[in-house]
């Protein structure tokens, strides 16, 4: 899709204005408090401007980070926006299954017990290869967590009405996380349980 901005309205050039904005009132604010400088109203100026200019650039990148927008160019006669095309990028797929999953009681659940599991390893110091297996099993379980939300949101999507057969679907993918959190829990038990023991006797 294609629309028109000012070259000084593209990315880098509002970053700079944020920057540009953070260090003029920085500056301002270092020569009243610091340096004691006379003109108190020179240097307020200073500091509103600073983040006049700040929050105008930061608000624009972000309307263009929202909506996606690349490049815009200005025109006689109207604007040309380029936004961007094809797929989200994956770490914002990423952010949006989070989101998804953590309404779900079950993976909520397990993360805590896994951080908290993870935590207590640190504390006694396990050792870096086995807390990385830890780390390990517990994305590994994590992951399967939002794979079976995605599998049981599909099934609902393609078969709304009950169904013994659809039931019996979400029934196995549910088990599958519940293995791995179980080879989670033997393996905290081996490799953390013994270091605390120790440290407690």
């Amino acid at each position: 899709m294609r629309v028109t901005v000012p070259t000084f309205h593209g990315r880098v050039s509002l970053l700079l204005g944020v920057i540009a904005g953070f260090f003029l009132s920085g500056f301002a604010i270092y020569n009243i408090i610091l340096l004691r400088d006379n003109n108190i109203v020179g240097n307020i100026i200073i500091v509103l401007v600073g983040v006049v200019l700040s929050a105008h650039c930061f608000d624009i990148f972000r309307y263009y980070k929202r909506h996606r927008i690349v490049n815009i160019q200005k025109t006689e006669t109207h604007r040309i926006v380029t936004k961007a095309s094809g797929n989200p990028s994956r770490l914002m797929c990423m952010w949006n299954a989070l989101k998804i999953a953590w309404d779900q009681a079950p993976f909520r659940a397990w993360l805590i017990i896994c951080t908290l599991g993870i935590v207590a390893g640190v504390l006694v110091n396990i050792g870096m290869t086995n807390l990385v297996l830890l780390v390990a099993i517990a994305c590994l379980g994590l992951g399967m967590e939002v794979a079976n939300t995605s599998i049981e949101v599909l099934l609902d999507i393609v078969h709304p009405a009950y169904s013994e057969k659809v039931k019996v679907v979400k029934d196995l993918f549910a088990t599958v996380p519940i293995f791995v959190y179980s080879a989670y829990v033997v393996s905290w038990l081996i490799l953390v349980v013994p270091s605390i023991w120790q440290r407690l006797v």
